[in-house]
């Protein structure tokens, strides 16, 4: 799902290996159509070579599957040793060999447990509150001192 660079040239790969019936590429997807794909699905692949916050993982992590991303940047601080595996970066084999390793290989509870403890509401919402004070506090000093 989604659009880039390589799309066209991914299209010809997949006719080339006659795959049709087995790849679909899909340009957009509203919240529940990605959410039916991804409960659809074994595990979700984030391939890509630049990422600074995958969300596509952490709601992958929320539907209890477990995912594997390149280390690319942003991937690093979403996988962990319960909800997935981190493949190398612009390395096909390091790939297909993560995929072979994740094959029936994790357990969607504790998965939906990990999701919870690091990005659910109830721990988030917090810290946005808690950062937003604090930004609030250090203006309110600034502006503070200026007038003075």
């Amino acid at each position: 799902m989604g659009t880039g660079s390589l799309k066209n040239h991914l299209m010809d790969l997949v006719n080339q290996l006659k795959l049709n019936q087995s790849v679909e590429f899909i340009d957009e997807g509203s919240q529940r159509r990605v959410r039916n794909l991804i409960s659809e699905s074994h595990f979700v692949i984030s391939s890509s070579q630049h990422e600074n916050n995958p969300v596509v993982l952490i709601e992958a992590i929320a539907c209890g599957k477990p995912i594997i991303a390149t280390s690319c940047g942003g991937p690093e601080d979403i996988v962990n040793e319960t909800n997935g595996l981190l493949a190398k970066i612009n390395d096909p084999e390091d790939l297909s060999q993560k995929m072979l390793q994740m094959i029936n290989n994790y357990d969607p509870q504790k998965i939906r447990a990990d999701f919870e403890k690091r990005f659910s509401s109830m721990v988030i919402t917090p810290r946005i509150i808690a950062l937003y004070k604090e930004v609030i506090a250090e203006h309110q000093l600034k502006f503070s001192c200026k007038n003075r």
